[in-house]
């Protein structure tokens, strides 16, 4: 059975981070999961920034939940609703690692609660993250995330509700990485 919020383990072998309070980026994203998708086709990455906010990672300009920049009138900053650009962003500050994950891998490269696994996946895979999801409970070492856009919690990490088949065969071509938080 995966982990739950009042059980919130790290994966096997887990090290703890700096600032970053896994279980509560984790009882975040499962208290708010079901919430109404704010972010038109990319709420997914809203979703896990505040989930990461809530874990503990600093805002910045760059990556805030209001823009100071008067054309984008108080929404979020490009970095935090943007699924190609947070990623890169959290390895730019070193805040987070990013890993290749190999489908069959069922550790998902040792990913631990409150990391992302994130995909692309349209088309073969072409370099730009299409997906953010947030690593929230385990069943035995398997990774189980929840997402927005669409709403998902404790889903399988390369399975595709919607299709009701693996990633790698909905999405051909797709690749996955782990997003490490080394905060």
């Amino acid at each position: 059975l995966c982990d739950t919020v009042s059980n919130p383990v790290p994966a096997p072998g887990a090290v703890a981070s700096r600032n970053y309070n896994r279980a509560v980026a984790q009882t975040w994203a499962f208290v708010h999961w079901q919430d109404p998708e704010l972010i038109k086709n990319g709420d997914c990455t809203w979703f896990a920034s505040q989930a990461l906010w809530a874990g503990g990672l600093p805002e910045t300009s760059a990556w805030r939940r209001r823009s100071t920049n008067p054309i984008d009138r108080g929404q979020p900053t490009k970095t935090a609703k943007f699924a190609d650009l947070l990623p890169d962003y959290l390895v730019n500050q070193g805040l987070a690692t990013r890993k290749t994950i190999a489908w069959r891998d069922n550790t998902a490269a040792g990913a631990q609660i409150g990391d992302l696994i994130v995909y692309d996946w349209d088309g073969p895979a072409n370099g730009t993250i299409d997906h953010i999801s947030i690593v929230t409970g385990f069943s035995g070492t398997y990774p189980l995330v929840s997402q927005h856009t669409s709403a998902r919690w404790n889903r399988g990490w390369a399975w595709d509700p919607s299709a009701r088949n693996w990633i790698q065969y909905s999405h051909p071509g797709s690749v996955a990485y782990l997003v490490h938080i080394t905060y």
